[in-house]
């Protein structure tokens, strides 16, 4: 078994509540490992870690499964599952560290695994480091009928559980805004988005307006992975598929742009303006105010679509 020093984490999308009930990333041959955190309501986004419970010696085997259940709050619905890990892409990942976005960069390793949970079950798991997270699995866990005494009493300490209606009830009036409750009635609960997000599409950045980043920029993706990109890209980085923005970071000049996209606007314009492996443009025009930013998803024919739903923070 090869050991590092790493951590586990957990997940879950901003408007979509989870709590893990008990998991685990199980040693190879082994029926045990280093716990998920649990007992706390995650909703922080995805890909985003939690919680980290230092825990046991700092070299630990890497795993080559993960063991998880947990409660999806606006479903009213438990899952669980168990999956095989890329046990040698890990080993690899881990041991081989990827290069910061300095000059000349230096090695930097991965040092924590962390579990997605979403609603219909989505399970993924990413290595994370400073800097940069990359997804390494993406399964289903299946639904299962729990214990609803059983869960209160490990939840919460107490003999005396509240009313499964009730607290479902609660639990819609404490994550979702009178907008969200009211698309989550007429809309239904997207359960195929998270797979959706993993899409990679050929597209590129460009600026128009003001200069280009001149500093590398940071860039949140929809399927929770998170990197630096150089602008502009180099031959390699401009040939690669890559999923879609969630948050963009960069300098231009003197001012610090950070752009978070729709992540429902984003894969309705570009899952219509894809067409095979042509090339797709994010056109992005900023402005000061920040608020004039513009930006649309352009192809080589030069049709294209506006963004309307971004937003860009005013930073002074």
């Amino acid at each position: 078994m090869t050991k590092a020093d790493w951590l586990a984490s957990e997940s879950a999308p901003n408007d979509y509540p989870m709590e893990v009930i008990s998991g685990t990333f199980l040693y190879p041959g082994e029926d045990h490992g280093l716990y998920v955190p649990d007992g706390k309501t995650v909703h922080h986004g995805w890909g985003y870690p939690v919680s980290t419970h230092v825990v046991g010696p700092d070299q630990k085997p890497l795993p080559d499964r993960l063991r998880i259940t947990y409660y999806s709050y606006l479903e009213d619905q438990f899952y669980r599952g168990e999956f095989e890990l890329p046990y040698e892409s890990i080993v690899q990942m881990v041991n081989e560290g990827y290069p910061n976005h300095k000059t000349p960069p230096a090695t930097m390793y991965y040092d924590e695994l962390t579990v997605g949970m979403a609603p219909g079950g989505s399970v993924a798991v990413w290595l994370v480091g400073i800097g940069k997270t990359t997804e390494i699995f993406f399964g289903k866990a299946e639904p299962i009928d729990y214990d609803w005494e059983k869960y209160w009493s490990d939840a919460f300490m107490s003999d005396h559980p509240k009313p499964r209606e009730q607290y479902f009830e609660k639990a819609l009036g404490l994550y979702l805004t009178p907008e969200q409750r009211k698309r989550l009635e007429t809309e239904g609960i997207p359960f195929d988005k998270w797979e959706r997000m993993r899409t990679h599409y050929h597209w590129q950045p460009e600026f128009f307006r003001m200069a280009g980043p001149d500093s590398p920029g940071t860039i949140n993706y929809l399927n929770g992975e998170l990197y630096h990109l150089r602008y502009p890209l180099s031959e390699e980085d401009a040939a690669k598929p890559r999923p879609l923005p969630k948050r963009m970071s960069f300098h231009s000049g003197k001012y610090l742009f950070i752009i978070h996209f729709d992540e429902d606007e984003m894969l309705d314009v570009f899952e219509k303006m894809a067409e095979g492996d042509n090339p797709l443009y994010l056109d992005i025009a900023p402005g000061i105010p920040r608020a004039e930013t513009a930006i649309r998803v352009r192809n080589q024919e030069d049709e294209h679509i506006d963004l309307e739903k971004f937003t860009v923070e005013e930073i002074n």
